[in-house]
This record gives structure tokens, C-alpha cells and sequence, in this order.
């Protein structure tokens, strides 16, 4: 794809809700507001296990103010939704009870009125600890699940999965050296600023909910809610508001359920917005992981085999993404194997987080490839560039690699970051860690109306939240032959557009893209031909230029497309398009990261001084927004690698309780710890993508750990497996190197 015939794609352009967004006229849905509109409030249980003996509700009810109280058997039940609990708790924090009432500080005061009995049981937190005999088990009731040879598991693995290609035993017979590991990850909040919150009415005339909320996937909540509840789907509409960030932790049912039931009681408008804590305990984060590898190489660096172990904590009601396939990197291995196990503790539901399971994977893989290329004596992107996918290699489970930017996005990165002229310094290192990583597509559709006046309007379900909705008008414009300001995009409700998938999974500009481009193709052709008529010209001639639709042959002959809609919409009606798909090739993107970190030796500290971040991303539909997303998900990753995690508190078995269930306690990076951070676009389109165009959102964050780890290694010669990389866990490797050398 040629950049300089294009007008619109592929300009820097800024954000068609930038001004809505800086002068607060973007709606979220604590914004929002309805007559008659009632409060709730959660009483949550305090401990992580425990048999709910009796609830009394007798005070709450009696307070001035209360419409309604409910308990989790008022709920529609259903195993996998953590909602509510029945008869168990199964996680600190999690909700019994819920009030409504006509002041949210009434609501408050009723919710410490309410009295819950518990009977305490022993509970589990860690899924190493849950796999072991004897261990409390969370779904006592549950179906045991086998291994590949048939075997049970422990009662509390929930899932399993397994993969194989090639030969792995003969691989390792064949191996010159093999090398042995184990990392661990840690449970992880998605980090956004706006809590859940969410707006039920009921029309007791009709039995229609109307659902408003903050969410990533208003049709695939929809789905969930109407299985639930046992509705039609035209009984249920999901009103998607401006969303105030999601990273993945808002694609699920979590406290919907609650609003829907107390506005059928009440016959009223039902509110609840979820505080902090309440959030960080109630919803999903992504779940921690112990992964374990063996692989084998050859002298000369060639990877031969891999055996793979991941176990993964899924909470009380998740399911930990297990990439068991992801877990073998963007590099060719002849032999694999690979086995994940989902194993329920009693905490919070493991969820998806921008690149599900893939930071865990990656932290791991790409943590040994430092090893292993250390024991060879060699150099950690000469490693890589060895073992590199080329296009048409096997990858992704039988997958043929289409072609792409890989290996100049590595080249890219060694060379902006100036990887072969670094200079040994004390205490300095660099570390290069690779982020592969398939994407989604799933079903996407989109409208594209041709107006009146010659403007456009792109009508889409899937919800803005990284700035899509900018391509989608690029992608118009660029179409349809008009300006960027000409084109407005509006989201629907699932009442008012055709289904579509969630806004995950880097998909949205790749998949959706692809579909209002064709819906913005069907009305240029209608206004060609009918402006062929007009103007005696073949419509193949006719070219649209800046709302002009004029002959490339006979400059003279031209007409306004604004008059053209006009004629159609009194001759026929408005032009319009409609375009839907089911799914699209897989398009692997690759994202390689090379951090340059300072050690402090005195007290373990990590300064991470400059992130260089090369990424093939297709064509960037706008370079100003994907630079924008390579950036945040590079800082999002070295929190990840660095400072965030979930701390429990250590104490008697029921007793584990989330010690930091809020930004004050709970540490995310702020821009007194970013970085420099110099982002390197890499294109090589694609032949199935809107102008060749791939997933960007999540790639850049997978790497960036194991980058972070790499180069600590490189810095003070200490390899750390766990994270987060705490300075404790930096000061006591250095402690035990300087012990044991």
C-alpha cells in the first residue's frame, strides 16, 4: 500500500471525541440519570470461605428510604457468574446482599443493617497449594477433569487443555543441551480509572429491561443476561455509555444481574456504581500463573523441543487464559508439547486482561531464551533472529505464518535502541524480549449512510475503547472521497445496530474496519453509478475528490455529491451500505521490545530508563493513535513487571483477604515512573485488513517484563522468574549471588 495516495489513512490525525472527552460532554454511566431512580448497595461477606447460615434483612427494610432487598436466591443462579453467593461464599468480598433505596446514603446505611451469620471454612488462595491432596475444594460438587492419558486431576482443576506437534521426547534425545525452569506471574487488576457501574429499568407493562452500563461487549453481555434471565432478545436492550477504560475487565456479567433484579421488585429505575474496593474484589483480574519449561536446543542455538506446564489461578468462578500454544514464542520449534490446568482457588475470578495469558507465557518464554542464549555465549538477538518464524512456518496450532514484519520489527528494535553499540556500564543493562500475539476477529457489522447534505454517518455497536472510532471516520473519508470532518460515527444500541462482537482482542480496527469499508464501498458505488447517468460518463471514469465526483478523463464534467444525495434521496431513498462477517484470517502482529534499566545495589530498586518498541503493525490506519496505544501498553506492562500485584492477607485459612483493594495501596506506574519511550511503527500489510492493517492494542504489552527481567540480568547478573520484580526480590537475588559466588 502506497501511503501517498491516500488523503485521509494514514495521517496523524486527533480523536473524533477529543473535545467531548476534555469538555466532559462524553456520557458514562455515572453520568446518567432517570426519574424515579433508586440507589443500591452490596453487603459483601468478609471472608473468603464460608457457608452463609442466615441473613437478616428485617432492619434494613424497616429504614426510612429502603424499596428493596435482595439476596443471592432472588437471583437467577448460574455457576460460572460470581454475582451473588446462595449458600457459599467462595471469595473474600464477595456480595450476599443487596438494597436499594431512594438515596445512595441511605442505601449505605440500610447495607450496614443487614446481619449475615457465616459458618467458616477452610480455604485455599494459591493454585499450587489447591493442587495438592487434602487441599479445601472450592466446587466440591463439581465434575473431575482428566488429563491427555485419561487420568483425574485434582478436584480443583476446572479445565484443562493440551497441545502437541512433532516429536517432543525424540526432540530432546536430539538436543545438545536442555534446559529446566519455572516463573511465576501474579494476579493482576486491569488498571482502569472508571469503576463498574450500571442502570437498570424495568417496564413491568411490557417485561423489556433496559440495561445502561459501561462495557467493552454490549452484545455479548446481552447474551450472557438473556440466558440468565430466560428472555427473548427482544426483551433486553444494552445501552453501551462512553467507558472510562476496560483493558478486558469489562467484557463480562459481573454486578448487571443485581440493578435488573431490584428494578423488577421496585418497578424502578435501579443504580449502582461500584466503589474501588468493591470492584478490585468483585470482578476479574487477571489471574496468577506457574509455568514451567523444559526445552532443548543445539550448540549452534536452534530450538528443538519444548514441554510446557502452566497452572493457572481462575478464582472462584474464572477461567485463567492458558496459552499453551503461545507459550512456545514467535520461533520455530520443531517439537512441542504443552498441557494447562484452570485450577479454582478461593479468590477473586480470574478475567481477560488486554492480551489474555499471553504476558504470563511470554514473560517465561522469553526469560529463557535469555537463558539459554547466556549458557551458548550468545548474543540474545542473535538468539532470536535465529530461531524467527518465516513466513509459510508452522505457528498457532497448525497455522501457516502469512507474511509479515517480524523480523524487521526485531531488527528495528535492536537497532533504534542501539543494542550492538551499548556500552557495559555498572549497574546498567539492556534486556530484548519478543511479544507475539494472533488477535481475534470474530462477528463484526457496521452501517454507512450517505446524508443529505453529503456528509456520512458510520453506525457500529462496538464500543470506542482506544480510539477507533477516529479509523473508522479515516477509513470513511478516505472511501467515500470526503473530508475526515464529514464523517460522524455513532454508537448503537443492540436495540439499533446488528450484532457485534466485543471491543477486544486487538480486533476492532482489523475486523470491524474491514466492514465499514466494504459498507463505505457499497456507497461509493451507488453514487458512481448514479452519477455515471448523470454526468454520460462510465462509472469506472468517475473519481470522488474532497465531495467532488468528477471525470478523471474529462476534468470538466463534475458534480457535488452533496447534490447527488440530495436527487437519491428524493428518487429512492438515502444511499446506504451494510456490511457483516463472521470472521477473518488470523493475522499474527509481533511486538519486540528492548528495556534499558539502572539497579540500584543498595536497596534492589529498578529504574527502567527507556523502553524501544518496535511493533508490525500492518499500516497504521493513524500513526498518532497507534503510537498512542504502543505507549500505553508498554507502561502497562512494566507495571505488570515491576509493581502490581494482588497481596492477600497471611493468616488462618479463611482468613485471606485482599490487603490492597485500592489505588492508594495498590500500585500501578504514574508518569513520575515512565520512562522514555521511542515507538518504531513497523508495515507490512496484510492482504485481508482495511489498507493492510493489523491488530496493534495488545502486542506491546506482552514483551515487556521479560525485557525488564532480561536487562536486570544484564545489569547486576541476577535472574529473577517471579513477578511482580520487586526491589525485595532484586536486593535478596544480589544478597544470595553475592552468598553463593
Amino acid at each position: 500500500m502506497r501511503r501517498q495516495n491516500l488523503r485521509v489513512v494514514g495521517k496523524p490525525l486527533p480523536r473524533v471525541d477529543a473535545g467531548d472527552k476534555v469538555t466532559g460532554k462524553s456520557v458514562f454511566v455515572a453520568d446518567v440519570s432517570l426519574p424515579g431512580m433508586l440507589h443500591a448497595k452490596l453487603v459483601r461477606c468478609p471472608d473468603s470461605h464460608a457457608r452463609i447460615v442466615r441473613i437478616d434483612l428485617s432492619r434494613a427494610e424497616k429504614l426510612p428510604g429502603v424499596k428493596a432487598t435482595i439476596t443471592g436466591k432472588d437471583l437467577p443462579t448460574r455457576r460460572d457468574c460470581s454475582t451473588m453467593a446462595v449458600e457459599v461464599v467462595r471469595y473474600a468480598g464477595q456480595p450476599v446482599a443487596a438494597v436499594a433505596a431512594d438515596d445512595p446514603r441511605i442505601a449505605e446505611e440500610a447495607a450496614r443493617l443487614v446481619r449475615v451469620e457465616y459458618e467458616v471454612l477452610p480455604a485455599v488462595v494459591d493454585p499450587m497449594e489447591a493442587l495438592k491432596p487434602g487441599a479445601p475444594v472450592v466446587w466440591p460438587d463439581g465434575k473431575r477433569q482428566k488429563d491427555h492419558r485419561g487420568e483425574l486431576l485434582p478436584p480443583n482443576v476446572t479445565g484443562y487443555s493440551h497441545f502437541v506437534h512433532g516429536d517432543v521426547e525424540r526432540g530432546f534425545k536430539e538436543s545438545d543441551f536442555i534446559f529446566e525452569d519455572t516463573f511465576v506471574t501474579q494476579t493482576v487488576h486491569q488498571g482502569y480509572l472508571e469503576t463498574h457501574g450500571y442502570i437498570a429499568e424495568a417496564d413491568r407493562a411490557t417485561g423489556k429491561i433496559t440495561l445502561w452500563t459501561s462495557t467493552q461487549s454490549q452484545f455479548n453481555l446481552r447474551g450472557a443476561l438473556l440466558g440468565m434471565f430466560r428472555l427473548a432478545a427482544s426483551r433486553l436492550r444494552v445501552v453501551g455509555l462512553s467507558i472510562g477504560g476496560g483493558f478486558g475487565g469489562k467484557s463480562e456479567v459481573t454486578m448487571e444481574p443485581v440493578c435488573i433484579v431490584l428494578a423488577q421488585k421496585t418497578g424502578r429505575p435501579v443504580k449502582l456504581i461500584l466503589t474501588r474496593e468493591e470492584d478490585m474484589t468483585a470482578c476479574t483480574a487477571r489471574g496468577k500463573q506457574v509455568i514451567e519449561l523444559k526445552t532443548g536446543v543445539k550448540k549452534d542455538g536452534r530450538l528443538v523441543a519444548r514441554r510446557a506446564r502452566i497452572v493457572g489461578d481462575g478464582g472462584a468462578y474464572g477461567y485463567a487464559s492458558l496459552m499453551t500454544v503461545l507459550v512456545h514464542g514467535p520461533y520455530r520449534i520443531p517439537n512441542q508439547e504443552s498441557e494447562g490446568l484452570n485450577v479454582a482457588t478461593h479468590t477473586v475470578a480470574a478475567g481477560a486482561h488486554r492480551a489474555p495469558g499471553a504476558p504470563q507465557a511470554l514473560f517465561a518464554c522469553e526469560s529463557q531464551m535469555d537463558i539459554i542464549a547466556g549458557k551458548l555465549g550468545m548474543d540474545a538477538v542473535e538468539i532470536r533472529r535465529k530461531n524467527l518464524v518465516n513466513e509459510g512456518d508452522f505457528v498457532a496450532g497448525a497455522l501457516k505464518m502469512p507474511r509479515n514484519g517480524w523480523r524487521k520489527a526485531l531488527e528495528e528494535a535492536a537497532d533504534k535502541s542501539g543494542w550492538a553499540q551499548r556500552k557495559r556500564r555498572r549497574n546498567r543493562g539492556m534486556g530484548i524480549a519478543c511479544g507475539p500475539w494472533d488477535g481475534a476477529t470474530n462477528i463484526s457489522s457496521a452501517y454507512v449512510i450517505l446524508d443529505s447534505d453529503g456528509t456520512a454517518s458510520v453506525i457500529s455497536g462496538a464500543v470506542d475503547v482506544s480510539g477507533t472510532d477516529t479509523s473508522f471516520a479515516q477509513i470513511t473519508a478516505e472511501t467515500l472521497g470526503i473530508r475526515m470532518e464529514d464523517v460522524t460515527v455513532s454508537l448503537g444500541d443492540t436495540d439499533s445496530t446488528p450484532y457485534v462482537d466485543g471491543s477486544w482482542g486487538s480486533r476492532v480496527t482489523y475486523a470491524m474496519g474491514t466492514v465499514v469499508k466494504r459498507a463505505a464501498e457499497q456507497v461509493r458505488k451507488q453514487v458512481l453509478g448514479l452519477a455515471a447517468k448523470q454526468l454520460g460518463e462510465k462509472a469506472e471514469d468517475l473519481e470522488i475528490v474532497e465531495g467532488t465526483i468528477k471525470s478523471r478523463k474529462r476534468p470538466g464534467k463534475k458534480m457535488q455529491l452533496r447534490e447527488l444525495a440530495q436527487q437519491a434521496l428524493w428518487e429512492g431513498g438515502p444511499l446506504t451500505g451494510q456490511a457483516s462477517l463472521s470472521s477473518l484470517p488470523s493475522q499474527p502482529a509481533l511486538a519486540v521490545q528492548v528495556a534499558e534499566v539502572e539497579v540500584d545495589r543498595e536497596t534492589g530498586a529498578v529504574a527502567v530508563l527507556k523502553l524501544t518498541n518496535a511493533q508490525d503493525v500492518g499500516y497504521a490506519i493513524n500513526p498518532m493513535s497507534v503510537e498512542g496505544q504502543m505507549e500505553g501498553a508498554a507502561l502497562t506492562g512494566m507495571g505488570y513487571g515491576l509493581m502490581e500485584e494482588y497481596v492477600y492477607e497471611e493468616g488462618p485459612a479463611a482468613g485471606w483477604r485482599l490487603l490492597n483493594p485500592s489505588f492508594l495501596d495498590y500500585r500501578l506506574p504514574t508518569s513520575l515512573d515512565m520512562p522514555e519511550i521511542e515507538s518504531v511503527i513497523v508495515e507490512e500489510p496484510t492482504d485481508t485488513g482495511p489498507f493492510g492493517v493489523k491488530g496493534v492494542g495488545e502486542p506491546p504489552v506482552i514483551p515487556t517484563a521479560a525485557a525488564i527481567a532480561n536487562a536486570i540480568e544484564d545489569a547486576v547478573g541476577v535472574r529473577i522468574k517471579e513477578l511482580p520484580i520487586t526491589r525485595e526480590r532484586v536486593l535478596r537475588a544480589m544478597q544470595d549471588a553475592e552468598r553463593d559466588g
